[in-house]
């Protein structure tokens, strides 16, 4: 427990710190940001006080002021991160909100979207209990003796001795046990049940803060299968030696399988007994992961996010087919994607000779799309069609569409264009908005140790106790790429017109230079760096590949370029 508490303090202080609590801590990092317990923070105040910090240690350092991009940076994460944290639809971030995040973002999560998918239910949740967080964090905090942000199963044994908690162990949720109830039980027991019935990692000895949230909003983890069924019947292993080189397992339908139902696109999404669609068996069945998400939650996705984009009419065997449909919902649930073999279905398909690719799409179309859908509906085994009975409410439709960035690959991104960079597979980094910029060195460079199809983006890095918040351009793959909405300045974000004009109306510094880049004014900082902020190479697995001072670090860049522009640069700082 003490070395659990240490690390905690670390990672909100930046320093050892025993003794502090956890939760107190994140408070106090609260009332930095310029909030308090009654006063929330709005985007204006985190943008103008991360400004203030940000415009201060340059020029304690002697470099140039923030540009206007930089400025947009700053207002965009600040926008960003009130739309993120703020629960209550009011464009500001409360205390017990900036609380509730920090203590997700600090946690070991069961899988990667179970913080989304807490935080989804509980917006949901505070539209009728507006004091059910301030009730959660109570609870916790009381629980959490030794301040580490983790409880051991002799706090919760604690917790119930001293009759703090009254939490009964129930498949249906959180119920409260009965004054009577409580004082004949035994606390290690009442202990010993809640424990397990809040388990999501399979560690049965301790309770992290997001198996109580999860328990506290009535979510369970449901486990999450992909059904893959053989159209071909096994012809397909035997034939595609000899049309593609490579062996096939299959030509694959899939569904995808949560909370007792089987979901799948035939023509429009339906949903059906699992195992018992018009596809028959399935030929294979693959473990996806866990989910906390809600049945609301889940129709609400398939109606108002998924069901406009897969339609009859936009229905392509190659590229808009049933797998698609199921990686889809599979991120959603469980932010993986099925298995690769069942993705690679359309390439493969591409690869078979060109006389017979029209008999293999008519063929693959008859058979997976059910001739429009039609004898799905007239079929006794057809499944139902998912109908819509209410529309979703405004503030959950934009959560939905907030959290479900798509990878655009297909156009090309101007600079401005504001992107949500995604996190690579086994990643543990949020989502984030950046705006695509231009390369901040020379082209020649660029190609010289380009390792991948990328895009510079520009971001702001927020502060945190122990490291200051930086803005920052990366080379991000566009795999990694979602387009959110055009230039930064026509999102249509009340809270980022809001945060940016309070930044353009701040006095600027008055000191500054050119830029020998592109003439405008500049950062350079006691490093040598001549951008408006640190440049990192791509967020890839690859050997990392910084800029600092014009040196290469990595082994993507060409050795002569990099050392004959490092030496320009030195002369032209110099002079």
């Amino acid at each position: 427990k003490c070395e659990s508490q240490t690390m905690a303090s670390q990672r909100v202080h930046g320093r050892t710190t025993p003794g502090i609590p956890l939760v107190r801590a994140l408070r106090d990092e609260f009332c930095l940001q310029g909030g308090s317990e009654s006063c929330p923070v709005s985007s204006r105040q985190l943008a103008q006080q991360w400004h203030r910090q940000l415009q201060t240690e340059r020029w304690l350092n002697g470099r140039s002021p923030l540009r206007c991009c930089d400025r947009q940076a700053i207002a965009l994460r600040a926008a960003q991160m009130v739309q993120d944290m703020g629960l209550r639809s009011s464009g500001s971030i409360h205390m017990d909100e900036w609380i509730h995040h920090r203590l997700l973002a600090l946690s070991e999560l069961p899988f990667p979207v179970a913080g989304e998918q807490i935080t989804a239910a509980l917006r949901l949740m505070l539209q009728w209990k507006p004091n059910l967080l301030g009730e959660l964090l109570r609870l916790f905090e009381v629980a959490d003796r030794a301040g580490s942000g983790v409880l051991s199963f002799c706090d919760v044994i604690e917790v119930y001795r001293s009759g703090v908690w009254r939490l009964r162990a129930s498949c249906e949720g959180p119920m409260q046990l009965s004054d009577a109830e409580l004082h004949a039980g035994d606390p290690c027991m009442f202990a010993r049940h809640v424990v397990d019935a809040m388990d999501l990692d399979g560690r049965r000895d301790r309770v992290t803060y997001p198996e109580l949230a999860a328990y506290f909003l009535g979510q369970h983890k449901h486990p999450v299968v992909l059904h893959m069924y053989d159209l071909s019947e096994g012809l397909a292993r035997a034939v595609s030696p000899w049309l593609l080189g490579e062996q096939m397992g299959g030509i694959w339908h899939t569904g995808i399988v949560v909370q007792g139902r089987e979901y799948y696109f035939s023509g429009d999404i339906f949903h059906d007994q699992p195992g018992e669609t018009r596809f028959g068996t399935p030929t294979k069945r693959v473990s996806l992961g866990f989910t906390l998400c809600l049945q609301k939650q889940l129709r609400d996705f398939l109606l108002h996010i998924v069901r406009p984009e897969f339609t009859h009419q936009a229905y392509s065997v190659l590229r808009h087919n049933c797998n698609h449909f199921t990686d889809k919902v599979s991120m959603y649930l469980t932010g993986r994607h099925i298995p690769e073999e069942v993705l690679r279905l359309p390439e493969c398909a591409a690869s078979v000779p060109a006389v017979l690719q029209p008999l293999l799409t008519r063929w693959f179309d008859s058979v997976e799309a059910g001739v429009g859908g039609r004898a799905l509906g007239c079929s006794a085994k057809a499944g139902h069609r998912l109908m819509s009975q209410s529309p979703a409410d405004g503030s959950h439709q934009q959560l939905l569409h907030h959290a479900c960035g798509e990878p655009d690959q297909e156009h090309s991104l101007c600079q401005g264009t504001v992107v949500r960079v995604l996190p690579r597979p086994g990643e543990n980094r949020r989502p984030f908005l950046a705006q695509v910029c231009s390369h901040p060195c020379p082209a020649e460079i660029v190609q010289a140790w380009l390792p991948c199809d990328g895009e510079w983006v520009r971001f702001f890095e927020p502060p945190r106790p122990g490291r200051q918040g930086e803005v920052r351009t990366e080379l991000v793959e566009r795999s990694q790429l979602a387009t959110v909405g055009g230039d930064a300045g026509d999102i249509g974000a009340p809270v980022y017109q809001v945060a940016l004009h309070a930044l353009e109306a701040a006095p600027a510094a008055q000191h500054s230079r050119a830029d020998p880049m592109d003439g405008r004014v500049s950062s350079s900082g006691s490093d040598g760096s001549i951008f408006g902020g640190s440049v990192a190479a791509p967020l890839t697995g690859r050997p990392t590949v910084v800029l600092s001072g014009g040196r290469r670090v990595g082994h993507h860049a060409a050795p002569e370029a990099v050392s004959a522009w490092s030496g320009q640069q030195q002369q032209q700082q110099q002079q």
